[in-house]
């Protein structure tokens, strides 16, 4: 029973079981399980009878709806968009439902899928970054510095969010509950200070903000019982003996501060900010964007793969090729590519190379590339009572008079000389003889202890090159 019609997509019973297809047309009818005369991905040429490849980004209507389709030496691909997938049994590019491939991606909000997307809707108290990919805790509360006997002391007079307070020296954090701060180093804390990324560390680097020290731009203002830092910026995560600092009269840290965010987006959040990397960046533990060594993830399977800042290429081999991207090695079918190979023979094609089988008469040539004649008259007793004639992938044996040759087409054997037959050879004389004349095969071939001839000569030792030349396909005396 035929299954899976991709619909919209029509084309010829040919197009269909050369390319995607395992069955074609109504009354459905299987395809072949090895396409012929080539194989999958072409078609013989209607003039020449040559396997070309089939253009079935061109060739078949409809094929990868919803992305880009992209010939192959073959076979084709399909690019989709972000936020899409090819499914390989409908052949087109279909939406991914974040919101059920990736549970919990909004935390305490709820998730809303939309074409190649998805946002968070967050409850009071939480923002969405601009993308609306998470929910990000915005409540502020008080913080406290100490616990002492389970109890939260030391009190800070500022109002910060739980983010602030437990990733920077709190221990205690409180919205009119009071919650004791994740304990550094844990799962629960690492999750917390992921929440709201930190910006790049530019202490000491004035000439990156230098709006920070222009008149009218409002330094940040310092902590109690801290060391001052003048060249401080906000910043939300984990800083070790670093104040959590709040500039004062400021809405967008973006605008004020330049260069925050090196390779990357500044995003502004309440009271700080946030980075959004470029493609082939990724934060790092100081919320700086850092490049993202694609090579570590292996992707240059057969190749050899070099990272650059925010990419990378992969170096392939000889046998295979790169795409159009270089960012991927694929085996080279050189039986495709390559017309002048394994002639007088078969190619086959493998990973990273190929191999020639070859015709009858044949042999594959030094270099492995091609098939040669092989010289059948080279080989030890090749057309024995006879002459060998190599030719272009065969031979053949020309007989002396009074032989013939037999049905393998190898060796001359006598059919005219006729004489006695001798029942045995004892001390240089024949003994025995038989009635009537036979030929020296018809004898010899019936028992090899036999002799044969005018004058009289013993038969031919057994298994000697001579006996077998007579005695194959022969019929030996009754």
């Amino acid at each position: 029973m035929c299954q899976g019609q991709l619909t919209g997509i029509v084309c010829t019973k040919t197009l269909c079981c050369a390319t995607v297809g395992r069955a074609w047309g109504h009354p459905c009818e299987m395809c072949p399980a090895q396409p012929h005369p080539c194989r999958r991905g072409f078609i013989p040429n209607h003039q020449t009878g040559a396997c070309q490849d089939v253009d079935e980004c061109q060739a078949i209507p409809g094929l990868c709806q919803g992305g880009s389709c992209i010939n192959t030496v073959g076979s084709f691909e399909c690019k989709c968009p972000t936020g899409h997938h090819f499914n390989e049994i409908t052949q087109k590019c279909e939406d991914i439902d974040e919101c059920s491939t990736l549970p919990g991606v909004c935390g305490v909000g709820q998730c809303s899928n939309t074409i190649g997307s998805y946002f968070c809707q967050c409850p009071q108290g939480y923002y969405t970054p601009l993308d609306g990919s998470r929910c990000i805790d915005a409540r502020t509360g008080y913080c406290y510095s100490s616990l002492l006997n389970g109890r939260c002391a030391n009190q800070n007079s500022q109002l910060l969010t739980k983010v602030q307070c437990c990733c920077d020296s709190g221990r205690c954090w409180s919205d009119g509950t009071t919650e004791i701060c994740p304990t550094r180093g844990t799962e629960e804390h690492l999750k917390l200070c992921a929440q709201q990324p930190v910006g790049p560390g530019i202490s000491g680097r004035p000439d990156l903000i230098p709006e920070l020290f222009r008149e009218g731009v409002p330094s940040p203002p310092r902590l109690p019982d801290r060391h001052p830092l003048p060249d401080q910026i906000p910043r939300p995560g984990p800083q070790p003996d670093r104040p959590i600092v709040l500039p004062q009269n400021i809405t967008n840290m973006c605008v004020v501060y330049r260069n925050l965010c090196l390779n990357g987006r500044c995003v502004p959040t309440p009271g700080s900010y946030r980075c959004e990397c470029n493609m082939g960046f990724k934060l790092d533990m100081r919320g700086e964007c850092v490049d993202d060594d694609e090579c570590e993830r292996s992707p240059c399977v057969h190749g050899i793969c070099v990272n650059m800042a925010g990419s990378y290429f992969c170096q392939c081999p000889p046998g295979f090729q790169s795409t159009a991207t270089r960012t991927e090695c694929r085996d080279l079918d050189e039986c495709v590519a390559n017309g002048r190979i394994c002639n007088n023979g078969r190619c086959i094609n493998t990973d990273g190379s190929f191999h020639c089988v070859c015709n009858a008469g044949f042999e594959v040539s030094p270099d492995g590339r091609n098939c040669q004649d092989q010289d059948e008259c080279l080989i030890r007793n090749m057309c024995m009572n006879g002459m060998c004639i190599n030719e272009d992938g065969s031979f053949k044996c020309i007989c002396k008079q009074g032989f013939r040759l037999d049905p393998t087409g190898r060796f001359c054997i006598d059919t005219h000389m006729r004489s006695t037959c001798y029942g045995g050879y004892k001390r240089g004389q024949c003994v025995k003889p038989f009635f009537g004349a036979v030929t020296k095969s018809e004898c010899c071939c019936a028992n090899t202890q036999y002799a044969f001839g005018e004058p009289c000569q013993p038969c031919p030792a057994p298994n000697s090159d001579s006996c077998k030349a007579q005695c194959i396909h022969s019929t030996p005396l009754r």
